[in-house]
């Protein structure tokens, strides 16, 4: 458990962890900068459980992740998303599931924000996240991934 309720950058806490790969559980009620938290975190592949409301700079955070393959679209409250540039980069298909993006995209879209730039990665979404990807896009958001399969 990592406690932390009065910071509000927690950004690159875990950055280039070679050998995570335990339960986490964060407890940061006011932190909204989580960017580059887990970059680099080459084994990386829990589902952490955030107690983070005010998560909003994400930019970075699973980049180059290249085991972790979890369904994060409970992860955080999605709303409050301003910033997910190069949230994923360095992943693709082959190491993260379309079924897991597709989740995210939707719960994305549920969350209603505009204007946020998404970086994916070249992961792919299936024919269930486009609807939810198209309306991220009228929405002004920008995302870069690998197409639809």
């Amino acid at each position: 458990i990592l406690n932390a309720p009065n910071s509000t950058n927690v950004g690159s806490s875990m950055n280039g962890c070679t050998k995570f790969n335990s339960k986490l559980t964060l407890n940061m009620p006011v932190a909204n900068n989580f960017s580059t938290f887990f970059q680099n975190c080459a084994t990386l592949n829990i589902l952490p459980v955030l107690n983070c409301p005010n998560a909003s700079i994400l930019s970075g955070m699973f980049r180059n992740c290249t085991v972790f393959n979890k369904d994060i679209s409970n992860m955080l409250d999605w709303s409050k998303v301003t910033n997910m540039d190069n949230f994923m980069t360095g992943k693709s298909s082959a190491n993260y599931n379309e079924a897991y993006y597709d989740n995210l995209l939707i719960a994305l879209d549920e969350g209603g924000q505009t204007n946020v730039p998404l970086g994916m990665g070249s992961i792919k979404h299936t024919s269930t996240g486009q609807g939810a990807k198209n309306n991220l896009i009228a929405k002004g958001w920008v995302i870069t991934d690998g197409g639809i399969i």
